[in-house]
């Protein structure tokens, strides 16, 4: 399980991998094939850590608090069940 910081510092590290891509889509021309390509590799593996974080928070709990997690996160709107569902248990 990692620490409170280190999950703070993902976070962060995510939110910034996403601004940049949204200052590249407000301007395109001004990055590089390069840059854009560093821009996209940046999003796709903040993602995945940021999931395999919650991944492994969720395993962590004991069975009944993840079958409650489950049932309320799934609950929380139209589609939740199935990207909790593909997210949690893959």
């Amino acid at each position: 399980m990692i620490s409170e910081e280190e999950y703070r510092r993902m976070l962060e590290d995510h939110e910034v991998a996403y601004f940049r891509a949204d200052l590249a889509l407000s301007d395109p021309e001004s990055y590089s094939p390069e840059e854009k390509a560093e821009i996209i590799e940046g999003m796709r593996s903040s993602t995945e850590e940021v999931e395999r974080a919650m991944r492994e928070d969720f395993e962590s709990m004991p069975p009944e608090m993840r079958e409650r997690m489950f049932g309320m996160l799934a609950s929380s709107g139209p589609g939740a069940k199935e990207f909790w569902s593909d997210l949690l248990f893959g």
